[in-house]
């Protein structure tokens, strides 16, 4: 028998959290240096139109951000309707307030919930994806001055 145990819903839900603001960071400040960047060599127009690309990058990652972080919300959302739909006993006045009665089935709850985190998952890939484009393209853009200077 192992001592090992697997995360529970939570668990999973709360490290996939801290993943994608890290990714999310990551990306607004790639954009924000960019930004700076720009401003700094404003009398170099050729570096100019790379670091246009680089924050055009790093700002669709902050957006795949948004839409990921949403779809994690919805989730979170749906999976708490369910369980309030399955629950056998009385409601509490904030669950009352803040829940309200079910208005579809659990099935259609999971399902929903299935749907947003798909793509939150998605969605947080892309902006992983983007973060290390960004990353690649800054790496590019420092060889060739690199090898243009020598």
């Amino acid at each position: 028998m192992s001592d090992h145990r697997r995360l529970d819903l939570k668990g999973v839900f709360d490290v996939y959290q801290s993943t994608l603001r890290l990714i999310g960071a990551a990306n607004a400040t790639g954009a924000i240096t960019a930004g700076a960047a720009f401003h700094a060599l404003d009398k170099t127009p050729e570096a100019q139109q790379f670091i246009k690309v680089e924050a055009l990058i790093f700002l669709m990652g902050v957006l795949f951000f948004a839409a990921s972080y949403a779809g994690l919300f919805i989730a979170l959302a749906q999976i708490n309707n369910y369980l309030a739909a399955t629950q056998t006993t009385e409601r509490t006045e904030w669950e009352k307030i803040f829940i309200g009665p079910a208005k579809d089935t659990p099935d259609k709850y999971l399902s929903e919930a299935k749907t947003s985190w798909i793509g939150a998952v998605l969605f947080g890939l892309c902006s992983f994806a983007l973060f290390m484009a960004g990353l690649l393209f800054v790496l590019f853009v420092v060889l060739v001055n690199l090898f243009h200077a020598a």
